[in-house]
């Protein structure tokens, strides 16, 4: 099987995922669509689980890429709201792990142990990213001790979640759904810019 069948797998399997939801889908469902047996796609993925392990990794590099990208450069106002709309953008093409996040976790031991430890990790970036805005006062101090530590949670809360929110609620165009949280994921943020954030 080439490298190629191989992608025209993952690709298959994101579409019928983000579309029927990882419960709804199997190997055989994958199969047929891509126009392989059940036995020759069993032999990259035996199953389900190692299927939807490959998207997320997948989701996982291209969002360190994107921090790496952000942090690389100084951190405007204009950088987190540009950083917003590529992060949910990149989460709306994988969203099936977003919709089905809780039982993915639940089902695959491997992606949840990775998850809380990308989610260390990620707390320590937004720890320095705050660190630098308010060292360059573009963030107020913290009000009190480990009140930014509830603000990171926060966001990852919203950030984590919203995709429910979206598929349930949101009534506007198509194509203004992606700013609509992006702005709902930065006012998480806003209140606590100095006026120098927005010059």
């Amino acid at each position: 099987m080439t490298s190629n069948t191989r992608q025209k797998i993952l690709d298959s399997a994101l579409q019928l995922f983000n579309s029927k939801g990882t419960e709804q889908v199997s190997i055989r469902d994958v199969a047929k669509k891509v126009g392989i047996s059940h036995g020759n796609l069993c032999y990259y993925f035996p199953n389900i689980e190692n299927l939807v392990e490959t998207p997320y990794l997948q989701l996982v590099a291209e969002q360190e890429d994107l921090f790496r990208r952000m942090t690389a450069r100084d951190v405007s106002l204009q950088t987190l709201k540009a950083s917003s709309t590529e992060s949910l953008t990149l989460l709306y093409n994988y969203k099936f792990l977003m919709l089905d996040f809780v039982s993915v976790m639940r089902r695959n031991k491997k992606i949840r142990d990775h998850y809380r430890q990308l989610f260390k990790r990620r707390k320590d970036q937004f720890r320095n990213i705050f660190g630098w805005m308010i060292a360059n006062e573009y963030m107020r101090p913290e009000m009190f001790p480990g009140h930014y530590e509830k603000v990171i949670e926060q966001m990852f809360v919203v950030g984590d979640f919203w995709m429910a929110s979206s598929e349930i609620l949101y009534d506007g165009k198509e194509k203004d759904r992606i700013t609509h949280y992006a702005e709902i994921i930065d006012m998480v943020l806003f209140p606590y810019l100095t006026p120098k954030a927005f010059t």
